[in-house]
């Protein structure tokens, strides 16, 4: 998943504080779970592309290519997820 903000960097993340800024327990809590639903992500996506070679590795079978159609929409959907985390991240950093 190239792009992505490994979530070490997410929740490691500070800002500069001024004057009036954010409440920056408020912003480190976010970050926390943030961080926390990448991981999340990111390892669905591992687990979710690992299930489909092993799918794709057993041959063409009917159920396989429903399983392989599956797979690939859940795929997406969590793909889809991460860049909306990651977009709410930008967005966050751009803030600040």
């Amino acid at each position: 998943m190239s792009g992505a903000t490994p979530p070490e960097d997410i929740a490691g993340r500070r800002f500069t504080v001024a004057f009036r800024g954010y409440d920056r327990s408020e912003v480190d809590g976010f970050l926390r779970n943030l961080a926390r639903e990448q991981a999340q992500l990111l390892r669905r996506v591992e687990d979710l592309e690992a299930l489909l070679e092993r799918i794709r590795s057993r041959g063409g079978a009917d159920l396989d290519q429903e399983l392989v159609a599956v797979v690939d929409d859940a795929i997406s959907a969590v793909r889809r997820g991460r860049r909306t985390v990651q977009e709410g991240l930008d967005r966050e950093i751009g803030e600040n």
